[in-house]
């Protein structure tokens, strides 16, 4: 029980004081931080925020008052491709699905197809092979190898196994004609071949595991070993040590080493080779 002369004393009441004004301090601050805190981590979205809000904006306003009708996914490509271009940086770039898949294909060195390389020029409207694709070589020991596919071969149509009807090359681009032809190894696609003036024939080929050429090697006369590396993929060391091996067994006194020409490719391919 607490006398009235222990409620009146000063010093209590002066305790009293101290301590209610350290909680009201404390809430305060806490008051303070729970209202700051939220700003200050906020502050760091609203401008990715506010960039999303107004490209949503601008998408939805090209899709519903454009003159002709827009396809999204063509917009957002495009978009996606001019964010990173304006990075400035030749190092950074969109890759869509197509460039992806054929950046994947070089770093491993292999990819499911029929094993040609192929090209499309532009030619005079009245050039038989206008508009087509032609074979400019076989890869050897593939399936357009031994299917007897020859340079200067013109690829008329292709039909994948999945589809009923072929499709024209003439209105494809030569990134599209590759995309039909590659695909996973055991599938089936086949190609309408123009050869000469007059000769017109299907052939099937069933794909396969196409390696890229990375490596060639041979000795040459005074025991000299001739070593060339046309790109750098992740396979590329196995193949060098493949070689030396190869130059060792057959005494080599000396090497060139051939990179002309050679566009690169993955680092780490090239330093395992010079650290060979």
């Amino acid at each position: 029980m607490r006398t009235n002369s222990e409620s009146t004393d000063p010093s209590v009441r002066r305790r009293e004081r101290a301590i209610w004004g350290s909680i009201t301090v404390l809430l305060i601050a806490v008051l303070l931080i729970l209202a700051v805190t939220p700003s200050v981590f906020a502050q760091r979205y609203d401008d990715a925020e506010r960039a999303v809000d107004v490209f949503e904006t601008v998408l939805r306003f090209i899709e519903e008052n454009y003159v002709d009708e827009v396809d999204v996914d063509t917009l957002l490509e495009g978009a996606l491709e001019g964010m990173f271009e304006s990075l400035d940086d030749r190092n950074s770039a969109y890759l869509d699905t197509s460039e992806y898949r054929g950046l994947n294909d070089d770093i491993t060195g292999e990819f499911g197809g029929v094993g040609m390389y192929i090209s499309k020029e532009d030619t005079e409207e009245e050039d038989e092979s206008a508009g087509y694709v032609e074979v400019v070589a076989p890869i050897e020991d593939t399936p357009a190898f031994r299917a007897g596919i020859r340079a200067g071969d013109l690829i008329i149509s292709v039909r994948d196994a999945t589809e009923d009807e072929f499709t024209s090359t003439d209105g494809l681009s030569l990134d599209e004609v590759v995309d039909r032809l590659r695909g996973r190894p055991g599938t089936e696609v086949t190609i309408q071949v123009r050869r000469g003036s007059r000769a017109q024939f299907p052939v099937t080929l069933e794909r396969s595991i196409i390696e890229t050429p990375t490596v060639k090697y041979e000795m040459i006369p005074g025991d000299i070993a001739f070593l060339r590396i046309s790109q750098f993929t992740s396979r590329t060391p196995e193949k060098v040590e493949e070689a030396v091996e190869f130059f060792e067994a057959n005494g080599f006194v000396s090497m060139i080493i051939d990179l002309r020409s050679n566009p690169g490719g993955v680092l780490s391919a090239v330093v395992d080779v010079a650290d060979y």
